[in-house]
């Protein structure tokens, strides 16, 4: 019960990303985890009857929404490693790429079941995408065979060693909760933050706690203009 509400709440957590840019009667259909292609950073996304959003997480530079109407072209290459280029094309020309993660089995699966709902909202492509031929051939398919590329062992090393300083610094965190002062949330928000760079279960409890921080901010201030 405990680990489904848990669900529950990061599930909340992620589709509230895509509220800025819905409309009051619209909602997610499907998501899944993407990075920008040949740049730094990760996010979403997000499927809806209206439109395809594309978002990053902490940044303001995101590509942001696609109305089904306005893309002219669109293809995917499913043979990357770290996960399948989707392609969007608009009618002005602009062209946006985004990397579907597969970093695990799960995230592979889910993301073949997000392109077979993509396929079936987005419009036919009007024309042939304007680049990608330092990719590979876009095609506007409506299956793919998502493989999942198992890590290395340099990164193997790498995830072991965050998965026990990151662990190790929230557990410390946790014993020193009774001293006074900030010092037990900060260390846990570190914490969290290492591992964030490797779990993404630790990104969205960041995510929360950032959330969390930044409504109580609010609340405070509110709090002083009416004393």
């Amino acid at each position: 019960m405990v680990l489904k509400k848990l669900s529950q709440q990061r599930e909340k957590l992620i589709v509230s990303q895509a509220e800025p840019y819905l409309a009051d009667d619209e909602d997610v259909l499907h998501w899944t985890r993407a990075r920008p292609f040949e740049g730094r950073g990760d996010g979403f996304v997000f499927l809806s009857r209206q439109r395809v959003i594309v978002h990053w997480t902490g940044r303001s530079d995101a590509p942001g929404s696609f109305e089904w109407d306005d893309i002219h072209a669109w293809g995917v290459v499913a043979e990357t490693i770290g996960g399948p280029i989707l392609a969007l094309e608009t009618d002005e020309g602009s062209v946006c790429f985004v990397q579907l993660r597969t970093d695990t089995p799960a995230m592979a699966e889910n993301v073949g079941r997000f392109i077979e709902s993509f396929s079936t909202l987005a419009p036919s492509p009007r024309r042939d995408l304007s680049d990608g031929e330092h990719i590979g051939e876009f095609q506007a398919v409506d299956v793919v065979d998502v493989m999942h590329h198992p890590k290395g062992m340099t990164e193997k090393v790498k995830r072991s060693v965050v998965t026990v300083v990151g662990l190790s610094m929230i557990l410390f965190a946790i014993l020193i909760i009774p001293l006074p002062g900030p010092w037990s949330l900060l260390i846990s928000i570190a914490g969290f933050a290492i591992l964030a760079s490797e779990y993404d279960w630790a990104k969205d409890a960041l995510g929360w706690m950032r959330k969390k921080y930044q409504d109580a901010k609010r609340k405070l201030a509110a709090r002083r203009r009416t004393t």
